[in-house]
């Protein structure tokens, strides 16, 4: 669709004529002002007005990502996957999307996300982009990993914590995802995945802690996940005379595992785990 100056300013019109020339959806500060000749006051006034008309959107000061056509209707509401892959290629920080967006992707949660977590090595707090709230979470590189690429209709890549690691990711923050003890329904309902259980059995043993591997290797030996396949995370857990909840949110009162160092104080599917 051409612009229309009907829709537009002149400055609006030709700020969409150079990124449409340019093929151009990342714009920074001081690219329009020299293209139309502005000082950067004025620029930011036109991207101001830009984002007010939903026509455009502000990713954070001085960085904007512009359609390269007027979208019908003349609001722009892009996919937030795809927004968010931009906003971090600029940036150049990897990245993985976890919390409830993977939850509905992989199908272990129906809930609508209305908010994305997003593990990165630099952004930490919350952010609104457009229509939605994404949640950044610091973490080291090392905690980055065990990721699915989802491409976008445009061929553009975002990266996603893998089916398994995003198991992982509800045990191992729970406390942030609110998870435990629905995460250990997940795991039931997908048991019989011999890969995604294996792939499991190693995001836990190369990004968990100790608590997180108690918890997600009894589990398993619960679901009937044969003691070879869990050695390696009873390796990591050792035995020990200092116990933790299965639940870390409910009392901790209930029988204990001594191979796990747990006590079992929740119940899932009418029986204890």
């Amino acid at each position: 669709m051409q612009v229309k100056s009907s829709q537009l300013g002149p400055l609006e019109t030709q700020a969409f004529a150079w990124v449409q020339l340019k093929k151009r959806q990342l714009v920074r500060s001081g690219e329009i002002a020299s293209v139309l000749g502005l000082t950067l006051k004025r620029e930011t006034e036109l991207f101001g007005r830009l984002c007010r008309s939903q026509l455009i959107l502000r990713l954070m000061k001085g960085l904007y990502l512009f359609p390269l056509q007027i979208p019908p209707g003349g609001k722009w509401g892009p996919n937030p996957d795809w927004v968010l892959a931009q906003f971090m290629a600029a940036l150049a920080v990897p990245y993985q999307v976890t919390g409830l967006w993977a939850f509905n992707r992989y199908g272990f949660s129906e809930q609508v996300p209305s908010r994305m977590a997003v593990y990165n090595t630099k952004l930490s707090g919350e952010k609104i982009i457009g229509n939605t709230g994404y949640d950044f979470i610091k973490v080291d590189s090392k905690r980055l990993g065990s990721t699915d690429v989802k491409v976008t209709t445009d061929n553009i890549a975002v990266v996603f914590s893998s089916s398994a690691r995003t198991l992982f990711d509800a045990c191992y923050d729970w406390d942030r995802f609110g998870t435990i003890p629905k995460v250990f329904g997940w795991i039931g309902m997908r048991v019989d995945d011999k890969k995604l259980m294996t792939d499991l059995i190693n995001a836990t043993a190369l990004y968990g802690n100790i608590g997180t591997t108690r918890r997600v290797g009894y589990i398993l030996s619960h679901l009937g996940v044969s003691k070879d396949r869990v050695k390696k995370l009873q390796e990591i857990a050792t035995d020990t005379t200092s116990f933790i909840p299965l639940n870390p949110s409910q009392p901790k009162r209930g029988p204990i595992d001594k191979t796990w160092g747990l006590i079992i104080n929740d119940t899932v599917g009418g029986g204890n785990l």
